[in-house]
């Protein structure tokens, strides 16, 4: 035994001798573009695998995949975006569900769209076909002079971070520096898409619409972008379900602390976020904005052009100075229904904060130290809490108003006070000439009887409503209490002032005993 011990000693020896050390660092591998381990339908071939690594030379210093992920640096083409269009091309074709881009770095030239058509065959239920991508960028200021376009579904762009992951548009007039929308938006639309960590913008005056324009795009995630350099919006949205929106940056303030050493250079937007339809019935709906962030633009920072039951989330609209008497923070337009924003900050913003024409929006626990204007087209606004400078207005139908407010706040052209001893009062100045209709116009010294809508919580009775009418020239009031409901009483009057001048004051006080 001890003798066959030996013999195989012997003969093993040489082999033992022949051995080289090769250190990790000099370890190098080819990928034959299989996808990542876990796909049952593409499971890794071991020898087909090391039969297409061995095809590398053993000197090269380059690894055109590492674990199987295709390195968009080492592919052919003129530009960093011809490289990124010919690995995605060839991860697809082989099912791999990634491509690293972070390779490229410093400031880089595009002349071509690495995104648009990737996938081009038939569309499955009404979207686009699927990509199956992700696409990972690194530090890198990519210069293109072609707008960027994202055309299939499930493709994702992501970057590093806002301030190193840089996606600027440097060619002539176009309406986004990146289109996300099939080649037919009303019948085809995009779902699966996500857009995250970078910052996107244009020139002076070459970006005529968005940074990043989205048509009929679906289901999808767009986080942590900063957006300028438009003459219209950062973000316009047309036809939108289900997407969520967070910390979208519109903000000179962001724009300069992420590398854009001169943001007056670059176009600076009219709006930060634009809500809008594709086509009538096509509208942005039923989505999520989490902390917005949008400063110092030319008109309102968030504006639902038409938008149906999108939910804010905290964030701010400030520091937007605008003209002719268009609102600073939100402005909200008569298709846009059932929207609500909870908690945003809006200061320092050319008055009003707000210009609300659309149904049922609700303003919860908000700051508008420069007031909300309700106009005439708007129905069932709902201001609860926060601090609200004043809220003017005639709008069509009021909801009704929360039990916290410290400041005046208008309601028909008149004064909502704040608390009193027995609950909340309500007060409606009448004005020269009734202008809340308690007297009529065309005929001096008498009035009619009317209406008027006060909020009231449903738990409150008719016991515990008690109006006067008070005020220079010996007003006086009749009328009972004629409805309560949970959106408000009425009151039915009959008012009469003897000098004819209005400027009565009805106060209408809701007890909580």
């Amino acid at each position: 035994m001890r003798r066959l011990f030996l013999i195989a000693i012997a003969l093993l020896f040489p082999c033992m001798l022949s051995a080289q050390y090769v250190p990790v660092s000099e370890l190098k591998t080819q990928d034959a573009g299989g996808p990542l381990h876990g796909n049952a339908d593409h499971a890794l071939n071991p020898s087909s695998d090391f039969a297409a690594q061995s095809e590398a030379s053993p000197d090269s210093a380059t690894f055109k995949a590492i674990n199987a992920i295709p390195q968009a640096d080492q592919y052919s083409g003129s530009d960093m975006c011809a490289k990124m269009r010919a690995a995605a091309l060839d991860a697809i074709s082989k099912g791999i569900p990634q491509i690293d881009a972070t390779h490229f770095s410093g400031t880089q030239a595009c002349a071509s769209d690495p995104l648009g058509g990737l996938v081009t065959t038939t569309p499955v239920n009404g979207h686009a076909p699927s990509a199956n991508l992700t696409i990972r960028l690194g530090s890198v200021h990519i210069q293109t002079s072609v707008p960027w376009t994202i055309t299939n579904s499930n493709l994702k762009l992501v970057g590093m971070d806002a301030n190193v992951t840089q996606l600027e548009y440097t060619g002539s007039s176009k309406p986004a520096v990146l289109t996300i929308a099939s080649s037919s938006p009303s019948t085809v639309g995009i779902n699966g898409v996500r857009l995250s960590d970078m910052f996107i913008y244009g020139g002076s005056a070459n970006i005529t619409d968005a940074a990043v324009l989205i048509k009929a795009v679906h289901h999808s995630e767009f986080s942590n972008l900063n957006l300028w350099g438009s003459s219209s919006c950062g973000l316009h949205t047309m036809f939108a379900v289900t997407d969520t929106f967070q910390r979208i940056h519109v903000s000179i303030n962001d724009a300069a602390t992420n590398g854009l050493d001169s943001p007056s250079l670059h176009a600076t937007p009219i709006h930060g976020l634009c809500l809008d339809e594709l086509a009538s019935g096509l509208q942005t709906t039923a989505g999520t904005v989490i902390d917005p962030i949008v400063e110092n633009v030319t008109g309102a920072g968030i504006w639902l052009k038409s938008a149906v039951t999108m939910v804010f989330m905290a964030g701010t609209s400030e520091n937007n100075t605008t003209s002719g008497g268009a609102p600073g923070g939100i402005q909200v337009d008569s298709p846009s229904w059932f929207n609500s924003f909870y908690g945003i900050d809006m200061e320092g913003n050319t008055a009003p904060d707000v210009l609300d024409n659309g149904r049922s929006t609700i303003y919860y626990n908000v700051i508008a130290n420069e007031g909300i204007t309700v106009g005439a087209s708007a129905q069932w606004t709902d201001i609860q809490g926060g601090q609200v400078l004043s809220v003017s207005g005639s709008p069509s139908v009021w909801r009704r108003f929360g039990n916290t407010y410290e400041t005046p706040i208008i309601i028909n052209g008149g004064v909502k006070s704040g608390r009193t001893v027995n609950g909340v009062g309500y007060q409606l100045v009448t004005g020269p000439g009734c202008s809340i209709k308690v007297r009529s116009p065309a005929t001096t010294g008498s009035c009619v009887t009317s209406s008027i809508p006060f909020p009231v919580d449903e738990k409150d009775g008719a016991a515990n409503v008690v109006c006067t009418l008070a005020g220079a020239g010996g007003n006086t009031v009749v009328g009972p209490l004629v409805g309560i409901n949970h959106e408000g009483f009425a009151i039915k009057l009959i008012a009469v002032d003897s000098t004819g001048t209005g400027g009565g004051t009805l106060t209408c006080h809701v007890g909580h005993n």
